[in-house]
């Protein structure tokens, strides 16, 4: 039962992020304080794909889906660059 060659690991990690935007929400609702959900969408969608990206080479998935995902990191990194206001 190993959390790396299964990619579970990942899937935890993924889990973690999940609640981090939980706590985001919240703290954006309760307190007003915190960047909006919205601002971090992309940093986070990248993280994600990256991580995604990991998951299938660990688990020896095809060069092609490995790829896919870090495309899309890319394209999620570029759009947050984009967004991102100057200074902030």
């Amino acid at each position: 039962m190993d959390l790396f060659a299964d990619g579970r690991i990942v899937h935890l990690i993924l889990g973690l992020m999940a609640i981090e935007i939980g706590i985001l929400r919240y703290l954006r609702a309760r307190f007003g304080i915190g960047p909006r959900p919205q601002d971090v969408l992309a940093t986070l969608a990248a993280g994600a794909a990256v991580l995604l990206a990991l998951r299938e080479a660990l688990t020896g998935g095809p060069p092609s889906s490995i790829g896919g995902f870090l495309l899309l990191a890319f394209v999620a990194h570029v759009i947050d660059l984009a967004t991102r206001k100057p200074g902030g």
